[in-house]
């Protein structure tokens, strides 16, 4: 009897140690499955990632390209930055110091020295409206470049400021410019 109760005990030994091994290989196997899924969910995730910094390194070379481009000027005594160096009425220009875009006017503002008149040089630019007491708006008239009458109005003997007049309200999205 104690010879078929230690059969028995081998028999039912083998089965639960056979019934576990085939449970730890069940386990391994889905173990390695969930490990290849999140192996590849790991290299998707690493290549969206991939793409993303290689969109944002596109995007850091065509602003520096860009920038490359511009051009600085002082002007109003503020810095600002154009890349197509137009500067006529409508004129898009970027105010560096309030990180804003803004539109030339296509006029300048002059003050003059007290006891000054505007002077005939300056009025042969275009049209002039008295706004305050020694302070004219000059109204640039045709496609002037006003850069250039801007500068040459602030170097004129009488004149205290000249700023050139420039917009910087909002435009909405379906307006054109």
């Amino acid at each position: 009897m104690l010879k078929k109760i230690k059969q028995w005990f081998s028999v039912v030994s083998l089965l639960l140690m056979t019934s576990a091994c085939s449970e730890a290989t069940i386990k391994n196997d889905n173990s390695d499955q969930l490990t290849r899924v999140e192996a590849s969910n790991k290299t998707k995730e690493i290549n969206n990632k991939s793409k993303k910094i290689k969109l944002l390194k596109e995007n850091i070379s065509n602003i520096r390209l860009s920038m490359a481009k511009q051009q600085i000027y002082q002007i109003n005594n503020e810095k600002f930055a154009t890349s197509t160096g137009l500067f006529n009425k409508g004129a898009v220009l970027h105010n560096l110091s309030i990180n804003q875009d803004g539109v030339l006017k296509g006029s300048i503002v002059v003050v003059m020295i007290e006891n000054k008149d505007l002077s005939t040089e300056i009025i042969k630019f275009g049209r002039s409206e008295k706004i305050a007491q020694a302070t004219y708006r000059i109204i640039i008239s045709g496609e002037q470049n006003l850069l250039n009458i801007y500068q040459r109005i602030k170097k004129m003997v009488g004149v205290k400021v000249a700023e050139l007049e420039i917009d910087y309200t909002p435009k909405q999205k379906n307006e054109i410019m």
